[in-house]
């Protein structure tokens, strides 16, 4: 998602897209969710940064404040459609970030033992050192 598309969604008034907050944040959190079952993570950065912009201003319409100096209360107020459809695009949103982390862990965990099985000698382990490693007594005894 480039910047110019995530400005857009977050702009509260952008004249192409007059939305609630909570049509925004579904738009982003929708778009977001695409970006990492693609597996396009490039964007990640500008939809965290939308959505951090976005909790400060569903913080300060909560609290009847704006950032165009009007009170938050002429802000419609969300329908039990919209909800749901937040709440939908949330659960969404979860399940792709849990995929993507638990991936990430994987991959870690991958990197992690290859390392820590490149740089152990075999002294404590139960695994038979490499025969290039074997020396002297180890190599008559075969260990």
């Amino acid at each position: 998602m480039s910047n110019t598309a995530v400005e857009t969604l977050i702009d509260p008034v952008a004249p192409k897209l007059a939305l609630s907050v909570v049509d925004r944040l579904v738009a982003l959190l929708d778009a977001e969710s695409a970006l990492i079952e693609a597996g396009e993570t490039g964007g990640l950065a500008d939809t965290t940064l939308a959505k951090s912009r976005m909790l400060l201003e569903i913080n300060r319409l909560s609290t009847g404040h704006n950032d165009h100096g009007n009170s938050g209360n002429d802000q419609a107020v969300p329908t039990r459609a919209e909800i749901v459809g937040l709440k939908r695009s949330l659960e969404r949103n979860e399940r792709a970030l849990a995929a993507q982390l638990s991936a990430a862990r994987t991959v870690s965990d991958m990197v992690t033992n290859a390392l820590r099985e490149q740089q152990s000698d075999t002294t404590y382990s139960n695994r038979p050192k490499p025969s290039s490693q074997t020396t002297g007594y180890g190599r008559a005894f075969g260990v």
